[in-house]
């Protein structure tokens, strides 16, 4: 049976240069729309950040022209109506030219934090700021700047480097920070009360060690803070490290569970970015050649490492990770130097939990890919929707960037013909089915789609046998 059905996928495979399918596989997983700004031009960076809530889009351009040239805008855009519609074009209150404000966005509840972590004060170069906008009387507008209540302590802090809200808090990483030594980093917990944005507590790693960058990413959901600490010397010098800590009693710990990789190695850099949904967090050691994406999961008030991410084993895709989302059921990570038909294209690639196992679903690719696009750069996802920025695009100029919505609420396990939950021979005749155009089924059709390109395809026939192979 096993060479029957192996035998068939080879027939297909070499006849596949011969016979053109007119199949088109509608992909659960699809681009929706691209955020396309009013005002773009080349080294924008269109894309470097993006945030999702509900009908509300956001896109920085961290380099686009604002206040100053070059000071960087955040685009807010509407979907209500079924496409992108830009609704605002975001600057901050300041006479700092270089900020580079959208360096970070959070999005939550309605409220939008920018961070600038560039931002100077006075003579204090480089100490970083985050500006609070919200929507009032239908018009966006700046309600706050926050800064370090120690900002005279040190210089080039970064205070913004890294967001991450919900609620009435904010968490602010500022991976510079020199209290306990030399860029050891620290993070900013502020609360709303009254109203108003306050200061409550700072904190930092389990060492006083310098060069840790404690702050550089921050994720919060509940009563839980994850910190990326990726030059935390753990294992050789800059492997890196994720500290946990849960919100008791209304006051967040100065203790915090240390998390790191079993596989950890010296200059790994584990922890520079993350994400948190529950009990789950997602952690990558981007830009480390291979990267890896590990998962773990909360039992018990303990975190435990279950598994690592791969499309595929032994998977080197170019600066994979670095970005990273999790909702629910669904894993977003960036590769932003991904090769699609083209150099550095980049791509998302989907993880769905499936039977209790993380499994690869779907790569995203936008519809207009093209060379040094970098789809990827950022991500993020809300109710099934999800933003991603290609900010090295060049449609627009140079560098200018872009940004695409892709819907992924019904994504299934591609290659998964017969809905098991697992890709095995059992799949390969409704495969080639759906190959040959012999499939009315449409959704037979989109999993056949591998790749996610709403098309049946040389590429997918190649990734349905790296799945039967385990390669």
């Amino acid at each position: 049976m096993r060479f029957c059905h192996c035998a068939l996928i080879a027939v297909a495979v070499l006849s596949f240069h011969h016979w053109q399918s007119t199949v088109a596989a509608q992909c659960p997983a699809f681009q929706v729309d691209e955020a396309v700004p009013t005002l773009i031009e080349a080294g924008d960076r269109f894309g470097n950040s993006a945030a999702i809530e509900g009908d509300t889009v956001v896109v920085a351009a961290k380099e686009g022209d604002g206040v100053f040239d070059d000071s960087g805008a955040v685009y807010v855009f509407d979907r209500s109506s079924g496409s992108l519609i830009e609704e605002a074009r975001l600057t901050p209150t300041t006479d700092d030219p270089h900020i580079k404000f959208g360096r970070s966005l959070d999005l939550d509840n309605g409220v939008l934090a920018v961070g600038s972590p560039f931002h100077n004060l006075g003579f204090e170069l480089g100490q970083g700021a985050v500006f609070i906008f919200e929507k009032i009387g239908g018009q966006w507008q700046q309600t706050a700047e926050l800064t370090a209540p120690d900002s005279a302590l040190n210089l080039g802090r970064f205070f913004g480097n890294s967001l991450a809200s919900q609620g009435d808090t904010l968490i602010v990483g500022a991976p510079s920070d020199d209290e306990r030594a030399d860029n050891a980093g620290a993070v900013y917990v502020f609360e709303k009360i009254d109203g108003q944005w306050q200061f409550v507590t700072k904190l930092f790693s389990d060492s006083t060690a310098s060069e840790q960058d404690f702050g550089w990413q921050v994720a919060l959901d509940g009563d839980t803070l994850a910190v990326g600490a990726p030059f935390r010397n753990i294992v050789g010098n800059d492997s890196g490290a994720v500290y946990v800590f849960r919100k008791q009693d209304g006051q967040w710990p100065s203790a915090s569970l240390r998390l790191r990789p079993f596989d950890a190695y010296e200059d790994q850099g584990f922890g520079r970015v993350i994400a948190l949904s529950g009990d789950d967090l997602v952690v990558s050691d981007w830009p480390a050649f291979p990267a890896a994406v590990y998962y773990f999961q909360r039992y018990s008030n303990q975190w435990y490492q279950l598994t690592k991410l791969e499309p595929w084993e032994d998977a080197n895709i170019g600066w994979y990770g670095i970005s990273l989302a999790i909702e629910n059921d669904t894993i977003a990570i960036g590769a932003s130097f991904d090769d699609y038909g083209a150099i550095d294209t980049g791509s998302v690639y989907v993880f769905k939990r499936i039977h209790s196992a993380w499994r690869y679903v779907a790569r995203l690719v936008s519809s207009t890919a093209a060379a040094y696009d970098e789809l990827g750069t950022s991500v993020a996802m809300d109710s099934g929707m999800l933003i991603s920025g290609a900010a090295y695009r060049n449609e627009f100029g140079g560098k200018a960037g872009a940004a695409y919505l892709f819907d992924v609420s019904n994504v299934g396990l591609a290659g998964d013909m017969n809905d098991d939950g697992r890709v095995n021979l059992m799949d390969v005749d409704g495969f080639v089915e759906a190959l040959l155009g012999l499939s009315g089924d449409e959704s037979l059709n989109a999993r056949a789609d591998m790749d996610c390109t709403n098309n049946i395809d040389s590429r997918d026939i190649q990734a349905l046998l790296d799945r039967l192979l385990n390669v």
